[in-house]
């Protein structure tokens, strides 16, 4: 049996650490990596008996992501984000597979997220399947400052139990969220060079919420479903508005 590091970069995420961290206290160890928080985030995650480390500079999640790996102690990682819950038949598929050394592969987890307190079933949400474990010594995170992601060369599978989602805890987290990857993620173009207007912001926008709403079925999530199609199609229009902004 192999040991396995939990591993999680954290913002003000109290509330959302005493959710996810109850369900890791199988895993051999869990590290929690502070980005700057005002709240009691390292309190609660000390308390969980989590390891805790502050970050000096912040370079974009991917790095950041990185550090937080190179703080464990094993080699064998579980990467979470905070509003994530694995399920308690994920918590054993995954305890299960240690003893099988994991199978010599990385690890995708098949994440169901809740919007305005339900489920989403659809509007793109269905094919979600981050990387979250695999083996540092074959795959570590990009440096991508937004939409990071683990990248290896060993096998990938996906598990068959489920992580849970709360990404948003209201409205205004959620557009919060949204001016904050927008801003970054149009800084990103403009150093590739690539340029917009408040026609394209607005045609990329319309482009969106069509292929949420429509193509990928999010008119089947009822008045949830239509809220997240609606609000994920303006923040598609800040950020290209922004790009614009910034491009004056």
């Amino acid at each position: 049996m192999v040991k396995i590091s939990a591993v999680m970069i954290v913002k003000n995420e109290s509330e959302n650490l005493k959710r996810c961290l109850p369900a890791l206290i199988w895993t051999d160890e869990i590290v929690v990596l502070d980005t700057g928080s005002e709240d009691d985030s390292i309190k609660v995650a000390q308390s969980y008996g989590a390891k805790t480390s502050k970050l000096e500079f912040w370079e974009g999640f991917g790095k950041a992501k990185q550090k937080a790996v190179e703080l464990a102690e094993n080699d064998w990682i579980l990467s979470l984000d905070a509003d994530e819950l694995l399920s308690k038949d994920l918590q054993e598929e995954l305890k299960a597979l240690r003893e099988q050394d994991f199978l010599n592969c990385a690890w995708r987890l098949k994440r169901k997220s809740f919007y305005e307190g339900k489920l989403i079933h659809f509007c793109g949400w269905q094919n979600d399947r981050p990387l979250r474990v695999f083996n540092r010594l074959k795959g570590n995170f990009n440096d991508h400052p937004v939409h990071e992601g683990v990248k290896t060369e060993m096998e990938k599978r996906c598990c068959k139990g489920i992580l849970y989602h709360y990404p948003y805890k209201d409205k205004e987290t959620h557009f919060q969220k949204m001016r904050f990857y927008g801003e970054i993620g149009a800084k990103e173009l403009a150093k590739k060079g690539k340029k917009s207007n408040p026609v394209a912001a607005l045609l990329r926008a319309a482009a969106k919420f069509l292929k949420m709403f429509i193509l990928q079925l999010g008119f089947l999530d009822g008045r949830a479903g239509f809220l997240l199609c609606t609000r994920s199609a303006w923040g598609v229009w800040y950020k290209y508005h922004y790009l614009w902004k910034i491009s004056q």
